[in-house]
């Protein structure tokens, strides 16, 4: 079964009205057997896209990975964070798609 899962973090959106700790803890807690990923309007920072990233790792099933209209901080945090996410998704042999 293809699992998908589409967080919109817009103030419009379904997810739009959590905190930065909760955001965190959703993306930290994310079902093992998801297949594609959408992240929208996630303006919560480091902390929150370090555990998305964390449980990008453990996505052994991940085949689709979107990332969009979202931020981190500063130029220095986000490109941190950017080469966090590449070594995570680097020995992935799962992903087709990679949408930043």
């Amino acid at each position: 079964m293809r699992g998908e899962l589409c967080l919109d973090f817009n103030s419009n959106g379904v997810f739009g009205e959590l905190t930065e700790i909760r955001a965190t803890q959703l993306v930290a807690h994310l079902q093992l057997t998801i297949e594609d990923v959408i992240i929208a309007d996630a303006k919560y920072g480091v902390d929150f896209m370090e555990a998305l990233i964390e449980r990008v790792k453990k996505l052994h099933n991940l085949k689709e990975l979107t990332i969009e209209m979202t931020s981190v901080g500063a130029e220095e945090e986000g490109i941190e964070v950017g080469l966090q996410l590449a070594n995570a998704l680097s020995p992935n042999t799962s992903i087709e798609r990679l949408s930043l």
